[in-house]
């Protein structure tokens, strides 16, 4: 037998009724209603392994990296590669490396780039500067993803 994986629910339903012609039609109806709820559960389920796998690629990239993960509640679940690193601790908010934008200004608590992305937004090669000691400054592009699953932000990445 063929492959029924990509068989619409009218093809599945006739192939069903040239079996059994004798059935109730309302039972017809009722079968033709379970296919089209398991499709629809099908699409939905190859929608979030690919969500899924997005966020495992994101996950993956960040460690070992300059690269922080953040719960839904804003806690660093990992900073990578420690947090004695100064611009991990830059990144998380840490009063002792400041974040600033390149023309100096203060990145308030709430614009943090793990902040950010835990509202939903995505950031890409963002520049941040972080005051070293001394006349010294750190000059870092950072990117930020929020986590979904399902429908629900259940982290960030970044990076």
């Amino acid at each position: 037998m063929k492959s029924m994986s990509n068989a619409s629910p009218a093809v599945l339903l006739r192939m069903l009724q040239d079996a059994d012609p004798a059935s109730d039609p309302r039972a017809w109806e009722k079968l033709k209603a379970g296919i089209d709820a398991l499709l629809a559960e099908n699409r939905d389920l190859a929608a979030r392994n690919v969500r899924t796998e997005l966020e495992r690629d994101a996950l993956f990239a960040a460690v070992g990296r300059q690269g922080i993960v953040y719960d839904a509640d804003g806690g660093v679940i990992v900073a990578g590669p420690g947090d004695e690193n100064r611009i991990a601790r830059s990144l998380s908010g840490m009063q002792d490396a400041p974040l600033r934008y390149p023309d100096g200004r203060p990145v308030r608590p709430e614009d943090l780039p793990g902040h950010r992305a835990l509202r939903g937004e995505t950031l890409e090669s963002c520049r941040f500067v972080i005051p070293d000691p001394g006349d010294e400054e750190t000059h870092v592009t950072v990117s930020a993803s929020p986590i979904v699953t399902g429908e629900t932000i259940s982290g960030a990445v970044v990076t």
